[in-house]
């Protein structure tokens, strides 16, 4: 009886082992940052591995070792451009490149494109119609895909419009931690000031300041104590859901306007 009991298991291994030897190696989707990669996870789902390369846009510390990314061979590479992440196109070995800055024609130095939603949508369907070009048979899918997600950025974008007019209602001076979130404001059309002690001084209204990371804001923990700042943080990673990342912006924001 137990002869028969090992020899079942051995079966079943060994099934389960052969099964697993033939899988077929899934194409790399490599990103430097992680919304590329959300991005693109969202359309391919399960149909690639998906890299992201940077760990956050402010030290680019890589989320591997360097003799790992040398090894990689991505079948489509998504890099910023704008001077952000160039240096990938020399690190990387692939077949395929989309570089968001180009094709959304948004090309400014050390931009981040997708910090602008209206580009963002770009690169949705510009990933959408390289998977089409790799699998024919699942375009409908990805366009599907595509198209779901965009509508989502498109209220993203009405929500961001609604709030750059009551800011400028308002006349709500915004000052910025860092130049790096400039694309947003840039979207939204609203003019941003440099956060320093001068500033504050010199323009008049309410202010508000927009950090891009706690670390930012323990620089400035003098400042906001001394003049009463209203802030919030926005980190430009975005590592969780594009679009929740933007309402969760725009419903602090809405709160420190009341």
């Amino acid at each position: 009886m137990k002869s028969k009991f090992v020899f079942g298991v051995l079966l079943i291994l060994g099934g389960t082992l052969s099964s697993c030897k033939f899988l077929p190696k899934k194409d790399k989707i490599v990103t430097s940052f992680y919304p590329y990669t959300f991005a693109a996870k969202y359309l391919g789902r399960t149909d690639y591995d998906y890299i992201t390369v940077y760990r956050d846009v402010f030290s680019k510390s890589l989320n591997m070792e360097k003799s790992k990314l040398e090894n990689i061979k991505a079948k489509l590479l998504v890099i910023n451009g704008n001077k952000v992440d160039d240096n990938l196109k020399n690190e990387i070995s692939y077949k395929d490149i989309l570089i968001a800055s180009k094709y959304s024609k948004y090309e400014k130095p050390n931009y981040l494109v997708y910090l602008n939603p209206d580009k963002m949508e770009d690169i949705f369907f510009a990933l959408s119609q390289r998977f089409c070009e790799y699998d024919k048979k699942k375009c409908k899918y990805f366009s599907k895909r595509c198209g779901d997600y965009v509508a989502l950025i498109e209220e993203v974008k009405e929500k961001l419009k609604n709030l750059a007019q009551e800011i400028k209602k308002k006349n709500v001076k915004i000052f910025l931690s860092s130049n790096i979130l400039l694309p947003l404001f840039d979207f939204m059309k609203v003019k941003t000031h440099n956060l320093n002690k001068e500033n504050i001084e010199k323009l008049k209204g309410k202010k508000i300041i927009i950090f891009a990371s706690n670390k930012e804001k323990r620089r400035y923990e003098n400042l906001l104590k001394r003049y009463n700042l209203k802030y919030i943080i926005f980190d430009p990673n975005l590592k969780e859901d594009y679009a929740k990342a933007f309402i969760a912006f725009y419903k602090k924001m809405e709160e420190i306007l009341k």
